[in-house]
């Protein structure tokens, strides 16, 4: 499960300057983007593929289905579910990040908030899935997207038994352009996280 994450406005960070600048150079005052800690239903910045290759849009967080959002989609089964088939195949999409949020739990209830990031790194890119939807109350389509979910690993399996699907920087373009590697990567082991408490 991931329910909430945060892209913050932190321009000392080289990656965060350059993906808010494409996204402000991309989009309209109609859909600005949000940055903070982020919600279902927000639009944010997202990676994309074009007939260019990358680029950065801007895309609302949860496909609208009966007016309520989907926000993840279980990638051990996306390529088998009507909804996410297609995008697997050419809609796959990055969820640049500084981080995603979990929570402990005491008897059922939320307690302490986390915040989980890859070591000595200061983003956290997640593996989405894009499509248009018609958002309700209105009667255009917008690209919409939902992120991603795995088998959690021992680590997060303490907090969550789901974790994002997590690229490394190096391996955006691959997960974009090439079918046969989206597969492979989605088998492989989780990438190693750490984590605090949010501030």
């Amino acid at each position: 499960m991931c329910g909430r994450f945060e892209f913050a406005d932190d321009r000392d960070i080289e990656e965060v300057e350059s993906i808010i600048r494409q996204a402000q150079k991309n989009t309209d005052s109609v859909r600005a983007f949000k940055t903070g800690e982020i919600y279902p239903t927000n639009r944010v910045p997202i990676i994309a593929r074009s007939s260019d290759g990358a680029y950065v849009g801007v895309m609302r967080w949860g496909f609208s289905i009966g007016g309520k959002p989907v926000i993840n989609a279980r990638s051990e089964t996306a390529s088998a579910k009507r909804m996410f088939a297609s995008p697997m195949k050419t809609g796959r999409c990055v969820v640049p990040s500084t981080g995603f949020y979990e929570w402990t739990h005491i008897d059922g209830k939320p307690k302490d908030k986390l915040h989980f990031i890859e070591p000595n790194q200061k983003m956290l890119y997640m593996a989405a899935l894009a499509a248009k939807y018609r958002v309700k109350g209105s009667e255009i389509l917008e690209d919409c997207f939902v992120i991603l979910t795995r088998e959690a690993n021992l680590f997060m399996s303490e907090i969550h038994n789901r974790m994002p699907v997590i690229l490394h920087k190096n391996e955006i373009a691959k997960w974009l352009a090439d079918e046969a590697f989206s597969e492979r990567l989605l088998l492989r082991d989780s990438i190693e996280l750490e984590r605090k408490p949010a501030s």
